[in-house]
């Protein structure tokens, strides 16, 4: 299985740094431990995704310091605010530009994954509602003729995720059947070992009525 991770930094607000980072080392983990395929990539969006480098083996905390928060909570050296890679996407203009839009996230994994062998799992975390409901459900028809299974996760410290459009899947005849969606309020132990089993069994439900050469 292959897995590609998007992980939605519009939000600010400071008591949700902490938890961005523990939901994108939640799909850091799954990823490590329940892929046998290819590292399709891992990317942060806004309106347009943006790759960056996954951690390298026991520096995932000061990995999230560097891409995950803004400048402002990063240690202060001789006296001067450190600059992260968080606040340079910001100043380069990367991030943070537009409204929130999946469809261009999906584009990208769809394109990444495109020829790989076997099963590609997107782990998505959102923290609201993507504003680009019409490209979003042409994309999702579009990525639906391949093996290609998405996970939505609406991440908010203490309080539900809305995920807008994302929730009205499943609804209308015709609909995609390759995703699941999950909301998360924290990320305790028993959280992320009861998230990770929701998303095997139903990828492995999805691989059996979605065979490839």
């Amino acid at each position: 299985m292959n897995v590609a991770i998007g992980v939605c930094v519009s939000d600010e607000r400071s008591f949700e740094l902490s938890f961005r980072k523990q939901s994108a080392e939640f799909a850091l983990h799954f990823s490590e431990k329940y892929s046998d395929g290819v590292d399709v990539g891992f990317w942060l969006f806004t309106d347009k995704p943006v790759p960056i480098p996954r951690p390298a083996p026991g520096q995932l905390d000061s990995w999230g310091d560097d891409w995950l928060t803004p400048e402002n909570h990063t240690e202060r050296v001789r006296g001067e605010q450190k600059k992260n890679n968080l606040a340079r996407l910001r100043r380069e203009g990367k991030l943070f530009q537009g409204l929130r839009r999946l469809s261009p996230m999906m584009e990208r994994i769809i394109e990444a994954s495109a020829g790989l062998p076997g099963h590609t799992v997107a782990v998505l975390l959102l923290d609201g509602s993507p504003y680009d409901g019409e490209a979003f459900m042409n994309t999702m028809r579009k990525a639906a003729k391949y093996p290609l299974f998405w996970v939505f996760i609406g991440t908010a410290w203490n309080e539900h995720c809305y995920l807008g459009v994302v929730e009205t899947l499943g609804r209308a005849p015709g609909d995609p059947d390759n995703f699941l969606m999950l909301h998360t309020s924290n990320w305790s132990g028993l959280t992320r070992w009861l998230t990770a089993r929701r998303i095997r069994r139903a990828v492995e439900r999805w691989k059996k009525r979605t065979p490839v050469g």
